[in-house]
């Protein structure tokens, strides 16, 4: 009996130092893209009044920070869908996303995608990114908007990322 709580702890506990290397890989993963992508968010911003908060925050999140099919394949790093249906380059798969030549078009993408929605004036150049949250989340940009709201405040609120709002 004693050798089977044994056996049974000794589980519990390598499942729990796999569950936090995966937490502390997840974060340096995103950590990492925050740092390749936090000046082409500035430079975003400066250009389209879209808070880089907002930019990079959104960018982690539906690309699950650089890593997803269509950010690695599509460089589609916002889930910006197409209007008809593509193949993916070099495969017979095809997409209904978006295809990018680069991260750069993929950001240029999303932030014409914005400025192109009817409550872009009321918001442009605001640095309020909980109210661009707000408004992106009933538009209809997330299906799920209230958790997809809290996501998206909480990578903001861990990375800091606001700071890089007053770079404006």
């Amino acid at each position: 009996m004693a050798s089977g709580n044994f056996i049974k702890y000794s589980l519990l506990f390598l499942l729990f130092c796999i569950s936090q290397i995966n937490i502390v890989f997840g974060q340096s993963i995103a950590h990492s893209y925050v740092i390749k992508y936090q000046s082409l968010a500035i430079s975003m911003m400066r250009e389209s009044g879209i808070p880089a908060s907002i930019i990079l925050s959104i960018a982690i999140t539906e690309s699950a920070a650089g890593t997803s099919r269509n950010a690695r394949l599509l460089n589609n790093h916002f889930g910006i869908k197409s209007q008809k249906k593509n193949r993916i380059p070099g495969t017979k798969h095809i997409t209904a996303y978006r295809t990018y030549i680069s991260d750069t078009l993929s950001y240029k993408g999303f932030c014409e995608w914005i400025s192109k929605r009817s409550f872009y004036q009321a918001l442009c150049e605001n640095k309020d990114y909980r109210l661009w949250i707000k408004t992106l989340g009933v538009s209809g940009y997330a299906r799920s908007h209230s958790a997809w709201r809290k996501k998206i405040l909480t990578i903001i609120d861990y990375y800091c990322l606001s700071d890089l709002d007053c770079l404006l």
